[in-house]
């Protein structure tokens, strides 16, 4: 794992080097999104993004189906970028008010993050035409499971009965959470505003070919919200697996706001285990915002 990108420092494991450049950089520097989310990523070109299915075949469907990937690649590029657009706007208000200006940051660790975004998606008209929202959570909870057993990150022994011990569940953004689009979520991105990548999503050669600092003049609020489009994003662990195990092991869930919070008093939720997602909450949701904190309510 490595904060800096192959640019930066191609060979990640020399410790030596990495502590050299570390200390070439200005602290804050190292609480970037982007560099933390690099810091994740293992090994260092490892791919990252949501499970996708498709559970829509209609004739005018394919193309449909691509350009929504589209759009929701689009729109993760250009929030994972408003550290660069937060940057420069304190920069201009530290320089109008005679303060120190902290140095710039340059985009490599946004462009090497969108780079390295690779959705696995799960497409197949025989078998997910039509499939409910149930049909998805229980195949990806499978996946889940039978990967983190080939890994060996969870112990299982099914002779003992009602136990899963150590699970892997919502424990992470790849298996806490899948995305379905259906006919109706289709037909949500379908009628929704293109989001351009546009001057938003400039890299880093980009910005420095430009004589001047495009960031410093762009809107704040590159997305108009609501109009880009949502999808479903779907609770792997929902029922929770407290319920279901009697177990206290598993971490609470992401997409369920249960970070803390208490049930409410009633016996039945109005959270039913998934609900739309805007195009521009997916990488707040993917990234630490939502572990460290962030609530997306029932």
């Amino acid at each position: 794992m490595s904060r800096f990108t192959f640019a930066e420092l191609p060979d990640g494991s020399d410790t030596d080097a990495s502590n050299a450049l570390y200390r070439t950089y200005d602290r804050r520097e190292f609480i970037r999104p982007c560099r933390e989310f690099l810091q994740r990523l293992y090994p260092r070109d490892a791919k990252w993004g949501f499970t996708i299915y498709r559970t829509v075949y209609t004739p005018e469907s394919d193309s449909q189906f691509l350009s929504a990937l589209e759009k929701i690649k689009t729109c993760l590029a250009t929030a994972l970028r408003n550290e660069l657009r937060t940057n420069r706007r304190i920069r201009a208000y530290e320089v109008k008010h005679g303060h120190t200006p902290r140095p710039l940051i340059n985009a490599g660790p946004c462009d090497q993050v969108e780079d390295q975004y690779d959705p696995l998606v799960i497409e197949d008209r025989e078998v997910w035409d039509g499939a409910s929202i149930e049909d998805v959570r229980a195949h990806f909870r499978d996946a889940i499971f039978h990967e983190a057993l080939e890994l060996q990150r969870i112990s299982y022994d099914p002779e003992t009965e009602h136990t899963t011990p150590m699970t892997h569940l919502a424990q992470d953004p790849k298996s806490s959470i899948c995305l379905v689009i259906d006919a109706e979520a289709l037909s949500w991105m379908t009628n929704s505003e293109p989001r351009e990548r546009g001057m938003y999503c400039l890299r880093e050669e980009e910005l420095r070919a430009m004589p001047n600092d495009p960031m410093m003049h762009l809107d704040s609020r590159p997305f108009k919200w609501g109009q880009h489009g949502r999808v479903k994003g779907v609770d792997a662990d929902w029922p929770r697996h407290s319920d279901i195990w009697e177990t206290d092991e598993n971490e609470p869930s992401m997409l369920g706001a249960r970070n803390g919070v208490p049930d409410p008093p009633r016996r039945v939720s109005q959270y039913h285990g998934w609900r739309p997602v805007e195009c521009e909450e997916l990488w707040g949701l993917y990234n630490d915002e939502l572990r460290n904190g962030g609530r997306l309510g029932r």
